[in-house]
This record gives structure tokens, sequence and C-alpha cells, in this order.
């Protein structure tokens, strides 16, 4: 059977070849190594000779192959395919538990990842413009396009050197068609030299077009105009004046620092907490007063700074069996709904009017996954303290000395965050090492001259982001897949009965039942069928002396 994808889609032999085991493993005679095959594959149009003798023959009509060619399937085929054949759930000639689900994450996810990525169909697909590069093609690329001089120093041969220059096409933007196009130009000179050895120059560009432009779709980064850009500068988003919510996460907070301190879990209890209250005013309402948020532990890992999932999945554990906390199950997740809680007012101290001006209803920066979220504290702190200081009252010489001024000494921020000295210092070399601090003065600290988004962006935190939604997509797809075949109804029987063997069931029910109800009547009014030989109940008795004797030591006395 052939099932063409949908147009514009191509997929690489690593992202096919988890498919082809699923099915192989559903279908035990089918043979998958030509699939396998780098090449060629085995794709053999009808009417082809096949090796045996005779040809392909088209099952089904032409004008429905034709159909099939030009409609083609929907996109995402591939993923909900492995989906489909339990590839999230079963793993198949495997000895490592969960292998086959994560392979069959990482194939769904390459399967969403190159429909996201790519746009256009056919010959004219190409990288989505969000996707593509800026600059102009490196001098030495260019130099071979239009000479055909090999630089040894950069390529071992030519189809490397024709290949990099098709990729630095295709990663601006360029189709197969916009190569077919530009190789007569004097431009190109030097690629159409090096496709000359072949009979048919035109299909084996294409060829190494469509492998470009499928490795660029999976490594594709963002390259974006530099426009605007947010900053994160120690401010407040739209949800910081929302005054419920705003005090929950202070009271929480509040109530995390006296429950865990000294702990290491409470910097993680921390942020799913103000990663819950974020939630809560993005997804969630108000009842009676009250936010409630239904919200998976994927998501929250999102608005908690990336933090991994099973931590997040341990916190909101250990938060819904603690006592005294802020945290209410209100109904358990099933199926696609996830768990839903109320964010109630847990037993602590009230908090201050400045700890409630401190508190941020936003998500966590996820520069702090690199940082570690130990940091965030001392961090927030400098950063709040010289804000509020600078509206106050601000420096009429720009070189005064901060620090001394907002009274963000050592021993301040140690009490105001309620670390030990110890852990303090620790915490404030990291981030002088970082960046984000500096120390004007001894025993005087200040925000440094990085940002948290300058973390972000060296550490890769957009890339690394991008790739946990993509794989949070495919697995909610597996998911899915796997609830529509565990709890969905019975295909309907077509199969004709068998009239010799299975019985039929009369239009009139109550004549069947008004039987079977004369049957048992009459059964209890003549008793039990006589026997031929008469039970005179000594064989009963025996056999009742030997049960007790051999099971309770009786005997029988005289």
């Amino acid at each position: 059977m052939l099932d063409p994808l949908a147009t514009g889609t191509a997929l690489a032999v690593e992202h096919i070849a988890p498919l082809m085991r699923l099915l192989a493993a559903h279908l035990p005679t089918l043979d998958i190594t030509p699939m396998l095959n780098p090449a060629t594959g085995c794709i053999t149009a009808p009417g082809s000779a096949c090796r045996e003798g005779g040809h392909r023959i088209l099952l089904g009509t032409l004008d429905d192959a034709v159909d099939a060619l030009t409609v083609r399937s929907e996109p995402g085929l591939v993923a909900r395919m492995i989906a489909t054949l339990g590839g999230g759930t079963t793993p198949h000639n495997t000895t490592q538990p969960g292998a086959a689900h994560a392979e069959a994450v990482r194939a769904a996810a390459a399967a969403l990842d190159h429909d996201d990525r790519t746009t256009g169909t056919g010959e004219h697909e190409r990288l989505s413009s969000v996707h593509q590069r800026r600059s102009p093609i490196p001098a030495a690329v260019a130099a071979y396009a239009a000479t055909g001089h090999l630089d040894p120093t950069r390529w071992r041969s030519h189809s490397e050197a024709r290949q990099s220059v098709l990729t630095h096409a295709v990663m601006r933007g360029a189709s197969t068609a916009d190569v077919l196009d530009a190789l007569p130009s004097p431009e190109w000179s030097g690629v159409r030299a090096a496709y000359a050895r072949y009979a048919d120059p035109d299909t084996a560009a294409a060829r190494d077009v469509t492998r470009a432009l499928t490795w660029a779709a999976a490594t594709a980064e963002e390259f974006r105009h530099p426009t605007h850009e947010n900053k994160h500068t120690g401010g407040h988003s739209s949800f910081i004046d929302d005054p419920v919510r705003r005090r929950w996460l202070a009271h929480s907070l509040v109530w995390a620092d006296h429950e865990f301190t000294g702990t290491k879990i409470r910097w993680s209890v921390a942020a799913v907490l103000q990663a819950l209250a974020y939630a809560s005013g993005v997804a969630g309402e108000l009842v009676d007063g009250v936010p409630v948020v239904a919200m998976g532990g994927r998501g929250l890992s999102h608005a908690a700074g990336l933090m991994t999932e099973t931590t997040v999945f341990a916190v909101l554990r250990m938060l819904r069996e603690r006592e005294g906390s802020p945290l209410l199950l209100v109904t358990r997740g099933a199926g696609h709904l996830a768990d839903r809680y109320a964010l109630t007012t847990p037993t602590a101290a009230p908090p201050t009017t400045a700890q409630i001006a401190a508190a941020r209803v936003e998500a966590v920066h996820p520069a702090w996954s690199v940082l570690g979220l130990r940091c965030r504290r001392l961090y927030d702190e400098i950063a709040a303290r010289q804000n509020d200081a600078a509206l106050r009252h601000p420096p009429p010489n720009p070189h005064h000395d901060t620090a001394v001024r907002t009274g963000c000494t050592a021993a301040n921020l140690f009490a105001a965050a309620r670390i030990g000295t110890s852990s303090g210092y620790d915490i404030l070399a990291d981030l002088t090492v970082a960046g984000l601090v500096t120390s004007p003065r001894p025993g005087t600290y200040a925000a440094g001259p990085r940002t948290l988004d300058d973390i972000a962006v060296n550490a890769g935190i957009a890339r690394i982001r991008r790739d946990r939604i993509t794989r949070h997509r495919a697995e909610r797809l597996l998911w899915r897949a796997w609830l529509e075949q565990r709890f969905a109804p019975p295909p309907p029987d077509t199969a004709a009965p068998h009239h010799d063997s299975i019985p039929t069931v009369p239009d009139d029910a109550s004549a069947l039942f008004g039987d079977e109800e004369r049957y048992w009547t009459s059964l209890m009014a003549t008793g039990p069928p006589d026997h031929h030989t008469p039970d005179t109940g000594v064989e009963t008795t025996a056999t009742a002396i030997a049960l007790l004797g051999h099971l309770l030591g009786a005997r029988i006395l005289t």
C-alpha cells in the first residue's frame, strides 16, 4: 500500500524508521528492510516489472490512485500513525523499559517539527521565514558556487562543497525550484559544473536540496530581525496588580520559607507556587474569591523556569499531601483533563506589606534553569531594592554608590531572603561570576551589567524551550491516541451470523421469558428426579466421618 505524505512534507530515514518497526511488530510478514535503505527506498509504481516475473498490479481504480497522489494525506500523518500503533505505550523488541515510548516521542516530535518549520509544496517547499537566516552567504561558499574551485582546507571533495552551497541557500529560504532556476546563472556555474557528471543533473540537484531542507528543518533556529526584545529588568508583568493572586503568592512564599528552611526543595517549591499563581491568572478563574486553576505538570514546568517535569510532579504531590499547604486538590484529572487546584490560604503568619509588594505574579525566568533556582531570591532582592530606591529617590549623580544607598549589604540581603551566611556568600559568588551582581564596595552588592536575558541567549534557552514544547506536543499526541484506543467503543460486528449454530431471538421477547418462567415453576413443583439407586444415607455418613478424621483427626468413640 502506498500512502503519500502531505504535500511539502519530507522525512529522513531516521524519522521513518520507528514507524516501520512498529508496523513490523503488528505485521509479521512485512519486510521493512527496503524502506530503511537511505538511498532508494522501496516505492515501485504499478506496471513495473517484478524480479520474480510479471508486473505490479494497481489495486482499485486509476481515478482513486490519481486522487490519492493529488490530495495526499493530512499533515502529521507519521506522528498519528506512530501513536495509533501504540508506539507511546508498548515496547516492541526491546529490553529497555520505556525505550519504545522515547523513540516514538522523538519520531513524532521530528514529524511535528518538520511540519512547523517549512512552508510551500513540492519544488516550492522552503523554510518558513521565521527560521531563515538573514546574513549573507560566506565568501568561501559563494566563491565555490561561482568558480567551482575547491578549497582543501574547508572541504575534502566537490560533493561536500556543493552540498555546503545548497545548505546555505536553503537556510536562506531557497526552494528546489529556486536552486534549479539559479543553476544556469554565472553565480552558480561552479555548482553546475559539479553536477555535470550526472546523467540528469537537475534530478541529482533536487535530491540534494531535499536532503539539505530536511536537515535544515530539523536543526533550524529562529533568526529574528533585531527589532524589539523583551528584557527582564526586575519589573512586573500584567498580573502584578491582581491583589488576590499577589497576596496568595506572598502568603504561600512565607509558608514555604517556614516549612522548608534549610532544605534544597525550598526553591523548587517557591518556583512552583509562583508558576501556579501565574497559571491561575492566565488560564484560571476566581471561584468565590479563590483562584482555581487546572494545568498539567508539563505546562507548569514552562512557567516554573523550565523546571524538569519530574520535579514539578514531585512538588505538586508533596503540596497536596502536606498539612496546611496553600494548594488544595479539587478535582483529580482524568483523560485529557488536568488536575484542578484551588489556591487556598496556608497556615502561616500573614505576609507583610513589603512581602506583598515583592511578590511577582509572573512566570519564572528560564535563565534560572542554568544558574540554579537557589540564586533567584537574592537576585530578586537586589533588583527590587534598587528599582524601588530609584523610583523614590533618583540619584543626582549616576556614579553614586547605589548599593549603599539602597541598603544592599550582605547582612541585609541574607536576612531578607532567610538564607544562611555561608550559603548566601556562595550564591553571591555565583551571581558575581555570571555578571548579574557586582560588589562596588566590600560587603555591598548591586545589579551587574548582564541581565537574565543575556544569560538565556548565551545558554540557548530559546532552543531548549522550543524543543521541550515540541516534545510535550508529541507526548500529548501519543497519550490522546492511547486514550482513544483504550476507551473507544468496539467496532460494529458486520459479519453475518451463522444461523445453524447461533439461535435467533424471537421478535416477541416476552414469549421467550414466559417459557423460561413456566419451566422453572414446573421444575420447583415436581422436585428433583428419582435416582435408579435409592440413597439410604449410609454412604454419605461414612464419607463425612472419613473427612472429619482426615482433616481434624477425629476418632469414633465406642
